[in-house]
């Protein structure tokens, strides 16, 4: 694809490279669309990982609003070490 002369390209001024996986994002989102419009479900697997994704890029978000600099992918990391241990309430 001619990416120089690309509408998105032009008016967002992305490099090829952030074009790419933007539309491969799209598309992605896109499959899981036309499943859902076929079926009316989501696989389990589909809506695990699409809640993943929004726990990771909302915190990430909220976090740089705050001032902290951690990329989604160090969010990410940090979600998937935490271990939440139950706790005992004495009345």
């Amino acid at each position: 694809m001619d990416w120089h002369n690309f509408r998105l390209t032009t008016r967002l001024q992305f490099s090829g490279e952030v074009i790419e996986a933007l539309y491969s994002s799209i598309a992605e989102i896109d499959a899981v669309k036309n499943t859902f419009r076929l079926t009316h479900a989501l696989l389990p697997q589909t809506i695990e990982r699409l809640t993943q994704s929004v726990i990771v890029t909302s915190t990430g978000a909220s976090n740089r609003v705050e001032g902290n600099k951690l990329s989604d992918d160090e969010v990410e990391a940090l979600y998937k070490s935490i271990r939440i241990q139950g706790t005992s309430i004495n009345s």
